[in-house]
């Protein structure tokens, strides 16, 4: 299948592209934010997109907290938020009811060999 890669600067604290991956075939968005503060270059990377993989390290200078990614989500319209980099912690799931805060959409946590056509929930 043939995939079109649009990258898009973000805010971090170095220069960091959020990457936009569409499936011209399978006609599926996912977007991926990397390391960055909320911006309109991630909403654009994630509008209309099926997924939006978006860093969660918490709120601070070049990051963004799981409650300011749902905004972006909310914002871009995405199809599904998965949170990532995403501090260890003995509850995760706070992050997921943190997000859910600011989006109405599915909310996952990232996990090591994810494959997202496997998410069948949406």
């Amino acid at each position: 299948s043939e995939i079109k890669i649009i990258g898009n600067e973000v805010q971090h604290l170095i220069p960091t592209l959020g990457l936009r991956f569409e499936s011209i075939t399978k006609k599926t968005i996912v977007a991926y934010s990397c390391d960055t503060e909320p911006c309109q270059s991630v909403i654009d990377l994630a509008t209309g997109s099926d997924y939006l993989i978006h860093e969660a390290a918490g709120e601070a200078k070049g990051h963004s907290s799981p409650r300011q990614c749902g905004k972006v989500a909310t914002l871009a319209g995405t199809k599904s938020l998965i949170l990532i980099h995403y501090p260890d912690v003995n509850d995760p799931e706070q992050f997921i009811q943190e997000a859910k805060m600011e989006y109405q959409g599915q909310v996952l946590l990232a996990q090591d060999g994810m494959v997202l056509g496997e998410i069948t929930s949406l």
